[in-house]
């Protein structure tokens, strides 16, 4: 992964162990139930899957977005 949060195509465990850690540094690991943090990292897994872009703080930040929609979120 590069300074930008940019990781090469085939490091998925990498992408993933990213994001996990912006998840936790950001706090909202707290604020999650479980549930919802298991629903963050499948659809931050299918973003990334079906995704061209490979920039893990722009895939985190689509992730939060489309789990707050969920509406399934701990406000």
């Amino acid at each position: 992964m590069d300074a930008g949060g940019r990781v090469e195509s085939g490091t998925e465990t990498e992408a993933g162990t990213r994001l996990l850690r912006l998840l936790y540094m950001n706090g909202l690991d707290t604020r999650l139930r479980r549930s919802d943090k298991l629903d963050f990292i499948s659809i931050a897994t299918y973003i990334l899957y079906s995704s061209s872009d490979w920039n893990v703080y722009n895939v985190y930040e689509r992730a939060i977005e489309l789990l707050k929609q969920s509406r399934r979120y701990k406000r």
